[in-house]
């Protein structure tokens, strides 16, 4: 249900819209309030993040160094475009820690570069080699973990 507008639609105390109320409208034209939007306008005010309170991408930048460092790739490679068995096992790894550690695939797709389905590709190919007993990805998600 939409709102209308009022005369004073200002973010005075008892007009400020509540989390979660939907904007109002005028009820002829059907255009958003633009002061009811002003209410909102800090940005620190809302926290939208599925990640609150973590640093992003800082976690994400650690795991990828400890994996660059144990697998002798660099961090270019991993966050780059080629498919060769290195770089892809060593890309795998940081999706694998880096969602083990808290993160969504989401971020860890916008971080790498990647779509979150990449992400969730990698996480499930490395836990599905490590049921498997492959020495090496246990010894890199061990070393670099």
């Amino acid at each position: 249900m939409t709102q209308p507008i009022t005369n004073s639609a200002s973010c005075e105390a008892g007009s400020a819209p509540r989390p979660g109320e939907p904007p109002r409208t005028d009820a002829r034209s059907g255009n958003v309030d633009r002061d009811w939007l002003l209410c909102f306008s800090d940005p620190t005010s809302i926290d939208w993040r599925r990640d609150k309170g973590k640093p992003r991408h800082d976690e994400i930048e650690r795991i990828a160094r400890r994996v660059a460092h144990v697998t002798g790739v660099s961090i270019s490679e991993i966050r780059g475009v080629s498919r060769t068995r290195d770089v892809a096992r060593a890309r795998q790894a940081v999706c694998f820690l880096s969602v083990q550690s808290g993160r969504s695939v989401s971020v860890v797709g916008r971080w790498l570069g990647k779509d979150h389905s990449t992400v969730i590709h990698g996480a499930n190919a490395v836990k599905t080699r490590l049921k498997g007993g492959c020495q090496e990805t246990a010894r890199i998600i061990a070393e670099a973990g």
